[in-house]
């Protein structure tokens, strides 16, 4: 249960998501999260797409 709490914790959007290097490392993060647990990626919303 904790575990579950953590990545759902975890894989939450960055807070300065204008901040180009923080969305980058988060996505890079995510990934990272996914090939180690072999999940299902979370549906994609908006922040997870860079900055038009």
């Amino acid at each position: 249960m904790i575990a579950i709490l953590w990545a759902t914790w975890a894989a939450r959007p960055p807070r300065a998501t204008g901040d180009g290097a923080s969305l980058a490392e988060h996505q890079r993060f995510l990934a990272a999260m996914e090939r180690s647990t072999g999940g299902q990626r979370a549906p994609e919303s908006s922040t997870d797409r860079p900055a038009a």
